[in-house]
């Protein structure tokens, strides 16, 4: 709450896969690192008309947007980090910072 009361039910404790719902985390690291302009000339931001793994690009052979699996495998490419291991380390950091998970 606004007051800073947390409130939990059922398996809140459980550990889980977010899946696709990390993609607007990742959209967000991407546009951080490096800039909504970037972003748009490498990524659209319009609807694929298909189902979230679809590989479809648009005319100019970019993913419609970072929703669809193809978009967020661009994202992932495009940020500046190292090694695999440092990349999924660097992305689990930020995303647990935007979730306030702070682990």
């Amino acid at each position: 709450t606004c007051k800073g009361k947390v409130f939990s039910a059922g398996d809140c404790h459980s550990k889980f896969s977010i899946q696709s719902m990390s993609k607007p985390f990742l959209y967000a690291q991407a546009i951080e690192y490096l800039g909504f302009d970037l972003m748009q000339m490498k990524v659209g931001v319009e609807p694929s008309g298909g189902a979230f793994n679809s590989e479809k690009m648009d005319k100019d052979g970019k993913p419609f947007n970072p929703y669809i699996n193809a978009g967020a495998i661009a994202c992932v490419g495009l940020l500046p980090f190292g090694e695999k291991d440092d990349r999924y380390e660097q992305i689990r950091i930020f995303q647990s910072e935007l979730s306030y998970s702070g682990k």
